[in-house]
Parts: C-alpha cells; structure tokens; sequence
C-alpha cells in the first residue's frame, strides 16, 4: 500500500491531469485498486481528449474494464505517435493484460529501442508482464535485454562516486 500511497499524493499534488495520472493509475491497478485507476484513466482522458495522453489514458481505462475491442481501437491510434519508452512500456503492459503477447512483446521492443532496460523490472516486477513470462518471444527479448542491464549497472558502480549524496 505504500506504492498506492505515494501514488495517491502524486495524483493530488499535481494540478491538471498529465502523464503523471497516468502512471499513477497504472501504479494503484497493480496495487490492486482497479476501480479507482479506472476513474483516474477516464479523468485523464476527459482532460486531455484528442491528444496522445487522452488517448493512453483511454487505452488503459478500456484495458482495465475488459473492452478489448476499444483497448485495441485506442491501441492502433497510439501506434506512431508513443516516442519514450516509458508510454510503450505502459502500452505493452496494458496489452500483455489483454492476452495479445505478441502486441506486447512488439510494445516492450519498442520500448527498449527507446532505451528501456530494466530487466529486473521486465523478468519480475511488473505484475502485468506476468502473462508473458513463459511466452518464447518475450524471453528472447529477456535474453537482449540483459547484457545491456548488466553493462548499465556496472557503469553505475563504476561511476557511483559522482552521485550527489
């Protein structure tokens, strides 16, 4: 409850919906506060409709309720128009909880091209990866993945000393 604590506060310290909501919600429906995610991905996308994050917002709204057909309506207008990596993560998220792997898995590419490599994160932590974790294509993804993770957390114990502490 921690997490959906620090969610919450995020949430209410920030003025206007923005990307922040968005993973917000995401972070309280891993929690297991669905409901409530729901009524933020809808707020969020009633504030920002028409653009990309109204239409994220929508995408993750649809995905949570079970409107596959809508999740993949919104899906398809997302395709070209996610340029981080966090936004294609949250999409490979919400498609791995529809069952649709190889949309996820062509989500969590994307993703790391843009420079996401917390394999941790992706083998284990992420809740809604679940259902892809036997799934041939995401562990060979897995596999790619790793050598740069390790490579990433050796230069940061190598270069710890110049954190600012």
């Amino acid at each position: 409850d921690e997490t959906a604590f620090h969610a919450r506060r995020a949430m209410r310290l920030a003025t206007t919906p923005s990307m922040l909501h968005i993973i917000g919600a995401w972070l309280l429906a891993d929690c297991g506060y669905r409901e409530e995610a729901i009524d933020e991905f809808r707020r969020t996308s009633t504030a920002h409709e028409g653009n990309l994050l109204g239409i994220l917002a929508s995408f993750h709204a649809k995905v949570l309720v079970g409107d596959e057909a809508g999740a993949l309506t919104s899906g398809a207008e997302l395709d070209g128009a996610v340029r981080n990596e966090w936004s294609a993560l949250l999409v490979a998220e919400g498609y791995a909880l529809l069952g649709r792997h190889a949309d996820a898995v062509r989500w969590l590419r994307s993703a790391v091209a843009m420079g996401f490599v917390n394999h941790p994160f992706l083998s284990q932590h992420s809740r809604h990866l679940a259902p892809l974790r036997s799934d041939p294509e995401f562990e060979a993804l897995l596999c790619e993945v790793y050598p740069r993770w390790q490579r990433l957390a050796a230069w940061e114990r190598t270069n710890s000393h110049n954190q600012v502490r």
